[in-house]
């Protein structure tokens, strides 16, 4: 009988840690949940951090704009940087960077919704 409450004693232990276990993770969900609510209220009202987003993550630019890539000339190179390593070129508005590639993606896009809503049906952001 003894080992019977022992081993009742420790599936008790086992579940209430498994269910303080659960109650972490289910608080990690929910902090999770606010956050990513945030992220989807600000990408729906701020232009500018849309903005950002697109000019840090996909290398996006403005019409007319140029991106220059600075690399160190061989005296400002690290050690052990190979020297013959190749160096980016500047991207402008004509080259067929990612930046490039995503705004035409989103042109045609656009254009589709535009087909498919009817102009001015979409609201701006």
């Amino acid at each position: 009988m003894l080992l019977a409450v022992g081993v009742q004693h420790l599936r008790t232990y086992a579940l209430v840690r498994e269910a303080a276990r659960l109650e972490r993770h289910r608080h990690d969900l929910l902090t999770e949940n606010a956050v990513l609510r945030e992220e989807i209220q600000r990408l729906r009202t701020d232009d500018r951090y849309i903005e950002r987003l697109a000019r840090e993550q996909l290398g996006m630019l403005r019409p007319g704009e140029v991106e220059l890539l600075m690399t160190p000339t061989s005296d400002q190179r690290p050690a052990g940087e190979d020297p013959t390593a190749s160096r980016a070129a500047p991207r402008g508005e004509g080259d067929r960077s990612i930046g490039w590639l995503v705004r035409t993606v989103a042109a045609g896009a656009r254009a589709l919704l535009d087909r498919v809503l009817g102009a001015g049906s979409r609201g701006t952001p």
